[in-house]
């Protein structure tokens, strides 16, 4: 989107569903990067007032001035005491004297994690190395695939990358038609000369036909022009003398 500019067009669709909140009775761990800030406060918003343990947010961003919302971050904490959050900078210092009760830390670590409650079930939003790692980082910690979700991407393709594939190529073999032959590419042909070509083979065949019929006599000579359009293309002639014959030698062919 940074690089786009006045008059260009993006597609736009309607909002889909990724989060159910009944899913999440107790509360949630959710770890989101860069501009999935907006996707983490809608899933809090959402949680918060039914949960029935605590909800921790980590929000992973470089440095402090990328760090979004943190107004509507800091309301909620106030309202909500068991939600927590914490502010994960990569490439920069840790403010001196932050604003409300959120945490500031470095870059996210296993250690963080780990503090978070055992129970309680993990969504991840963001980049997919992001994605990757805190998925791979909650599974050495004892958690199971069953209490991690990824909201951008399937989670087997960081999990299992051979399965993925494989589920990939089986989906694109199940789309191909069946029972129909290879097309193999052919040069471009000349439509004109070639339907020129074909329009000669037909008047030969029926100048042979009709002077080979007892039945009917040969029609008289009209321009290529003429014959080709009444064939071809299947005009009849404006050519009175002939109409008859042409539409006999027509049926007959």
């Amino acid at each position: 989107l940074g690089k786009m500019t006045s008059g260009d067009t993006i597609l736009v669709s309607n909002p889909v569903a990724t989060v159910d909140p009944a899913e999440y009775p107790e509360g949630g761990i959710m770890v989101a990067g860069g501009s999935a800030v907006v996707v983490a406060l809608q899933v809090i918003k959402a949680m918060l007032p039914t949960i029935t343990d605590s909800f921790h947010l980590y929000l992973c961003n470089r440095k402090q001035e990328d760090v979004l919302l943190m107004t509507e971050f800091n309301e909620l904490m106030e309202a909500y005491p068991n939600f927590h959050m914490t502010n994960c900078l990569s490439q920069d210092k840790t403010p001196e004297s932050p604003k409300g009760r959120s945490l500031w830390a470095g870059r996210l670590t296993a250690e963080m994690l780990k503090s978070a409650p055992s129970n309680l079930k993990v969504m991840i939003s963001g980049p997919d190395p992001l994605c990757k790692m805190v998925a791979l980082t909650f599974l050495e910690l004892g958690k199971q695939e069953d209490d991690i979700v990824c909201l951008d991407t399937d989670l087997d393709q960081f999990l299992h990358p051979e399965e993925a594939e494989d589920d990939a190529v089986l989906s694109r073999t199940r789309t191909q038609p069946l029972g129909e032959p290879k097309v193999e590419s052919r040069p471009p042909v000349d439509v004109p000369r070639a339907r020129i070509k074909a329009a000669q083979s037909m008047i030969i065949s029926i100048d042979s036909i009709v002077s080979s019929s007892p039945r009917i006599s040969r029609p008289q000579p009209v321009s290529g022009l003429g014959l080709f359009s009444s064939f071809f293309c299947g005009c009849r002639s404006t050519d009175a003398s002939t109409e008859g014959s042409e539409d006999r030698v027509l049926q007959k062919v």
